[in-house]
């Protein structure tokens, strides 16, 4: 019913701690395996030494359930070499009311913690990765370049042995001196082969002194995997050499994507707080480091606003709005059977603004050009502009900036347009022998203006044009290396 247990401080100076439990239970004992084991709960004290009492602390479990325990991977994994594969060690592992209080004020509670379907592969030595470890832990630091492999190599196969359905944390509150952090839940799913396919974390609320708190509905990185990392340092260690921009792009090796939901954060010296909806990212299709499709999405980005704000905020201020609300959609992919590099969507929209989308490609995109900087410099030669089309929408931008000004010129914006719409119309007529789209541009632009509603800017490069060239060329001697066109139509 009851079994106590004492650990006592190592040598002088350091931690004793003393365990508590009651109401153990274990069922069915049989071939290594137990059907089943709790305890109704479990209390702990650590004492600390006079002149360090930031290490002393004081918790309890209130409960603790573990089914369909199978200890014969871990026997395997003593006898070389084991069995290979993921192996089941516990079925599901539930434990609820943990709560700890340190030394130094700072606390911890889980309402409820769970595993299910924890398991090891007893082919890659988990046991001895852990001694391993321990050992490099405990040499001198910083570790030497021999070292620093053993232990990044280590470390991938500690990761690549363990494995588990889901692992779950509810009701997480952590607090410490001015700071307060809160969680619904954190959530680990299916680890395999070193690869975790989900980590999300839900109804965060985190604050410090006596600041608003952040708020974030769920935040989730997926397809998470520590491998790249552990690969790239350890060659790195290896081979003396200092991570440069091959360092970053591992980072894309490492994550799947990421998405949010429901960001509420503060802004100093407002009453506006900053706020997302829902944000997005993913990549993948990869070509050496480097992700060849990327998609990006943020939905009802708001925050506050003013006149020195750039453009095109600093004119919605003016005209009285308080904040902004904001969308963004971008996608970027490669094709290699057809060596064209696509950028599409590219879009953006600010309401009571405007709406505006990008289509743009290039061709002649040879895939070694994402293989390394030196064939990338060789392959950006050969790079050819391909089409682009720009669309816009007024949701009230052409109207906000005709007023501003004409209230900085003293006279009605009626006014303001139509010197504006003349000015665009001579322009293009005087631009006919070099430009001879252009008329037809600045008549486009002009009904824009009188009766705002979508414009459409279509740029198809004339045969051969290199993006180099493009680059480097004045923009006005460019514009005669397209065909331009331009159609507008109203709401």
């Amino acid at each position: 019913p009851e079994l106590s247990v004492r650990i006592e401080a190592p040598a002088s100076g350091g931690v004793a701690t003393a365990l508590g439990y009651r109401n153990i239970l274990i069922e069915k004992i049989a071939q290594g395996r137990i059907d089943r084991l709790s305890f109704a709960d479990m209390g702990f004290t650590a004492t600390a030494p006079a002149d360090q009492p930031d290490l002393a602390a004081k918790g309890s479990l209130k409960r603790f359930v573990a089914t369909a325990i199978d200890t014969g991977p871990i026997l395997s994994a003593t006898r070389a070499p084991g069995k290979a594969g993921l192996q089941p060690v516990y079925g599901e592992v539930v434990a609820s009311g943990y709560s700890v209080v340190h030394g130094d004020g700072s606390m911890m509670e889980v309402g409820e913690a769970s595993a299910k379907g924890l398991g090891i592969d007893p082919s890659l030595g988990v046991l001895g990765k852990f001694e391993e470890l321990s050992t490099l832990g405990q040499k001198q630091q910083p570790l030497g370049d021999a070292d620093s492999t053993r232990l990044m190599e280590a470390a991938s196969d500690l990761v690549k042995a363990i494995g588990f359905t889901q692992f779950r944390l509810a009701d997480v509150t952590a607090m410490d001196s001015g700071t307060s952090l809160k969680m619904g839940s954190i959530t680990l799913s299916e680890m395999k082969q070193g690869r975790l396919e989900r980590f999300a974390l839900e109804r965060i609320s985190a604050a410090t002194g006596g600041d608003k708190p952040v708020l974030i509905d769920s935040v989730a990185l997926k397809g998470l995997s520590p491998l790249p990392l552990f690969a790239f340092s350890a060659r790195a260690a290896s081979e003396g050499s200092v991570p440069g921009l091959d360092g970053l792009l591992t980072l894309f090796r490492a994550l799947d994507g990421m998405e949010m939901k429901g960001l509420t954060a503060p802004v100093a010296e407002s009453d506006v707080a900053f706020r997302i909806q829902d944000f997005s990212a993913d990549w993948g299709q990869f070509i050496g480091l480097v992700p060849t499709r990327i998609a990006m999405k943020i939905d009802g980005m708001s925050g506050p606003i003013s006149e020195a704000d750039g453009v095109p905020l600093a004119y919605l201020a003016a005209a009285g709005l308080k904040q902004a609300s904001l969308g963004m959609q971008m996608g970027i992919t490669y094709d290699p059977a057809a060596q064209t590099l696509r950028l599409a969507p590219g879009a953006m929209r600010i309401e009571q603004a405007f709406a505006a989308d990008l289509d743009l490609s290039l061709a002649e995109v040879r895939s070694g050009a994402f293989e390394d900087p030196i064939a990338a410099l060789a392959a950006a030669q050969q790079v050819a502009v391909g089409p682009l089309t720009l669309t816009v929408t007024d949701l009230g931008f052409v109207d906000i900036i005709l007023k501003e000004k004409a209230a900085g010129a003293g006279t009605t914006p009626d006014v303001v347009r139509a010197e504006f719409t003349d000015t665009l119309r001579k322009a293009g007529a005087e631009l006919e022998p070099l430009y001879p789209e252009a008329p037809a541009v600045a008549e486009a632009l002009a009904r824009f203006t009188e009766k705002p509603g979508t414009l459409t800017l279509r740029l198809v490069p004339f045969s051969g044009l290199k993006l180099m060239d493009a680059i480097a060329a004045d923009p006005l001697v460019l514009l005669r290396e397209f065909r331009i066109s331009a159609t507008n139509s109203t709401p």
